[in-house]
């Protein structure tokens, strides 16, 4: 009885699988529903680019630390509008100034 158990437990060889290695799909391949669309995506990673810095002039640092005396640190807001026409050159945000200020006050 014990040979017949032992003749249907034979082993197998390990089964080798083959593994295909998937291909990336060239833009050109992509199923766009028009052309409009192909361009978006285009010109959407033209626009993603880093804008060039602009340093701080002089007179955008001493109105920071000035508004700052006047309106306190963190009063971003409050000192931007209150120098807009000085920030508003360059484009500067609230963000902008508080970095500014860490940056000076280092």
């Amino acid at each position: 009885d014990d040979d017949i158990s032992s003749d249907s437990e034979e082993e197998e060889a390990p089964k080798k699988r083959k593994i295909i290695a998937g291909k990336k799909k060239e833009a050109s391949q992509f199923d766009f529903e028009s052309d409009e669309e192909e361009v978006e995506l285009q010109l959407e990673s033209v626009k993603k680019k880093k804008q060039k810095r602009i340093p701080y002039s002089e007179e955008e640092k001493g109105a920071l630390l000035q508004g700052v005396e006047e309106f306190g640190k963190g009063e971003w807001r409050k000192i931007r509008d209150q120098y807009a026409d000085i920030f508003d050159a360059n484009k500067r945000s609230t963000v902008n100034l508080k970095d500014l200020y860490r940056t000076l006050t280092k």
